[in-house]
């Protein structure tokens, strides 16, 4: 929103600044392996820069941003032209590990002049996220028993007479890429739901002229239902979610779209081997647009 920065796409890229008396100079590389975009495409490319100065609380940027036009920040960048006949990468990226650790201690019998045993505790996890371009435009993230114990913690909220559940944002990579796909003025997807992913497919990018996204995650529960229909204040238990998005855009920054999705669980042993939680299931759809009227007013409309 406005001039805030998006640091979801994180790419492998060099750069270089050179600094003269009154002016400085920088210089990226961008690798095309590392870009999707369209084959046979005729549109210019946009480009636009900005430079923050956190110590003097100064940004400024090129071409000049104004606040005040309607639309997304890359509707007032530059043309960037020279780039015809390119085609994008389609790169294959791994990330597997591998994680073990073991406990020993030493418990002492009721006899205190008994040497004391050794009590041996091990644990181990492997797991696999793999990402790839489907199409020139449409990228594949795949997750298996995925490691989230290296994101950082969650800043402190407070919830007193909190009349609604508290929001934290997403930080979990196989749920970043691609995320502002399922964005809509008012946000039906809180991937935060999806607590302990088991393993999980996403799909997202732009096929037959829609911006799609896709998610499918088979979820070992755990997570807060709270402000969910009649979840309640139990955790989430074993299950599925699915989400289906599509967005098609008009002229000047302008689009309509649709989403839809569901969260089934499963029966679950309850308090004892005869009470058992039975299946449930929620589902939502919407439609949203975006419009502009003029060049200082933009529509939003969902239902």
């Amino acid at each position: 929103a406005g001039m805030e920065p998006d640091f979801k796409w994180d790419g492998v890229w060099n750069g270089a600044a050179h600094r003269d008396p009154g002016a400085w100079s920088v210089e990226f590389a961008i690798p095309l392996r590392t870009l999707r975009f369209p084959e046979h495409a005729t549109a210019p490319w946009r480009i636009w820069v900005r430079r923050e100065n956190t110590a003097w609380n100064e940004a400024s940027s090129w071409p000049l941003y104004q606040a005040g036009l309607a639309g997304s920040i890359m509707l007032q960048a530059a043309d960037l032209t020279g780039l015809e006949g390119l085609e994008g990468g389609r790169a294959l990226s791994l990330e597997p590990y591998v994680f073990g650790a073991g406990l020993g201690t030493r418990e002492f019998a009721g006899d205190p002049t008994a040497s004391p045993a050794w009590a041996t505790e091990s644990r181990r996890d492997v797991g696999l996220d793999v990402q790839t371009a489907l199409t020139s435009q449409l990228t594949l993230n795949a997750t298996w028993n995925p490691d989230f114990s290296q994101i950082e913690s969650d800043a402190l909220r407070i919830d007193v007479n909190q009349r609604y559940p508290l929001q934290y944002p997403e930080k979990r990579p196989f749920f970043l890429e691609g995320g502002e796909v399922f964005d809509g003025p008012l946000n039906l997807l809180y991937t935060r739901r999806m607590a302990a992913p088991r393993f999980g497919l996403k799909v997202t990018g732009r096929t037959l002229g829609l911006r799609t996204g896709a998610i499918l995650v088979r979820d070992d529960g755990g997570a807060s239902l709270a402000g969910a229909g009649a979840g309640g204040e139990d955790p989430s238990r074993r299950g599925w979610f699915g989400v289906l998005r599509a967005q098609l855009p008009l002229a000047a920054g302008a689009n309509v779209g649709v989403i839809a999705g569901g969260h089934a669980q499963q029966e679950e042993p309850g308090a004892s081997d005869v009470v058992r939680e039975g299946h449930t299931w929620n589902g939502f759809a919407g439609l949203d647009a975006h419009t502009h009227l003029g060049e200082h007013w933009t529509t939003e409309a969902q239902a």
